[in-house]
């Protein structure tokens, strides 16, 4: 079976279709996801609004997206430790000029015109842990394990282990100063805003690159992946019904959401198999396309931390003139009105920017690239002084953002 399976040359060494498609659904239900989240506040009387943002959101969602990463890793053409490294600082550096856009601007605009003290002490969520600052601190992880020449199962390992620290450590960790239990944050689950701790999460990117290596040998995908959907169905299935209908102690991320945020070890192996099922059912659903069927989806795979930027402003920007302060109040048609409307808007952007800007961006910033990541951390460290200043208490996930 193994040599009916797999080759001993690498095979699959090209974009991989189904890996696009999962790249694709997990950033395009991401937009859907923060419209519901961000929006929509009476989602809970919305069937489909519940099944997108707590059940399929919370295990083949954002773990989707680091398990894609973890993949392109293997089948990136560098290797290189520095590489590693100077794709870690970018992306830390893009993590927080997103912050100064989708926190800072919306929220100090919104605080001149409302003068609501909450907007003010949200402007402290640019610095704050999100995606991105989980992708940079991964890739300098990366840097690190290119060093030492440690191999994917190597990295497997380590993950589970951090992961095993990661729940021991979960919000144990308190200092009395809210900017540094937010900086232990990005590592750990904390009394802050720490989405994507990277001790918790680092299992996911670390299982693509096991996967990935995998894929690369497998000469016959639809045999492979016919065998994977049965079994992986199954304990789909079996992990939804568990998580969703018993009362249980163990796989908690759909009855306590929060802890999706520092997500245990038992979840985390479930949304390996679950994920590994939506990659086999985006093989079956992709594999007889014409390149020009399957162009949409390669396009947005290809864009997608572009569309993961764009459309988190946008969204923010929604969610502070619209609800906060023009106080509308949004209903199921309006959410997916508006989560089309932002999508439509991502895709323009992406189109215009890459077509008419990125290049010119690259050659400017890149002349002065350093001066550049200085204005982005000091533009930062003001807007936090100026946050903090007059604030007790700074809206997070745990005390559900002072209902701003």
């Amino acid at each position: 079976m193994k040599e009916a399976l797999f080759s001993k040359d690498r095979v699959n060494t090209g974009r991989q279709r189904e890996i696009d498609a999962l790249k694709a659904f997990s950033i395009i239900m991401m937009i859907i996801t923060h419209c519901i989240d961000d929006l929509y506040a009476g989602y809970a009387e919305n069937a489909l609004a519940v099944i997108i943002n707590d059940y399929l959101a919370q295990s083949v969602g954002a773990s989707g997206f680091m398990i894609c990463m973890g993949i392109g890793i293997i089948y990136s053409r560098s290797y290189n430790p520095e590489d590693h490294a100077k794709r870690g600082v970018s992306l830390l550096i893009t993590g927080q000029l997103l912050n100064l856009f989708r926190y800072g601007l919306p929220y100090i605009t919104g605080y001149i015109i409302s003068g609501n003290p909450v907007m003010k002490a949200g402007t402290f969520l640019v610095f704050s842990g999100d995606i991105l600052q989980f992708a940079g601190l991964f890739f300098l992880c990366m840097a690190l394990f290119r060093k030492l020449k440690l191999k994917s199962w190597h990295i497997f390992v380590i993950a589970i282990v951090l992961n095993l620290i990661g729940m021991a450590l979960k919000l144990r960790i308190s200092t009395g100063f809210y900017a540094l239990d937010q900086l232990f944050g990005l590592f750990v689950f904390t009394n802050s805003e720490s989405y994507f701790p990277l001790f918790h999460w680092l299992i996911y990117p670390a299982f693509g690159m096991l996967y990935g290596e995998q894929l690369m040998h497998v000469k016959d995908k639809k045999k492979f992946y016919s065998i994977l959907i049965g079994p992986l169905a199954v304990i789909f299935a079996v992990y939804y019904y568990i998580g969703i209908c018993v009362d249980q102690p163990v796989f908690t991320v759909f009855s306590e959401w929060r802890t999706f945020c520092c997500v245990n070890i038992f979840d985390a192996i479930m949304h390996l198999f679950c994920n590994t099922l939506m990659i086999t059912l985006g093989f079956f659903l992709t594999f007889k396309l014409s390149e020009k069927g399957a162009a949409p989806i390669r396009f947005i795979a290809g864009n997608i931390n572009r569309y993961y930027c764009i459309h988190t402003v946008v969204v923010y920007f929604l969610e502070v003139f619209l609800i906060e302060i023009a106080e509308i109040e949004v209903n199921a048609l309006i959410c997916y009105s508006l989560a089309f409307f932002v999508i439509a808007i991502c895709t323009i952007c992406v189109i215009i920017y890459g077509k008419y800007m990125a290049a010119g961006c690259h050659e400017f910033f890149g002349r002065n690239i350093y001066f550049w990541y200085g204005v982005v951390v000091g533009m930062s460290i003001v807007l936090c002084i100026w946050a903090s200043l007059g604030t007790a208490e700074f809206p997070n996930l745990l005390n559900d953002y002072l209902d701003l």
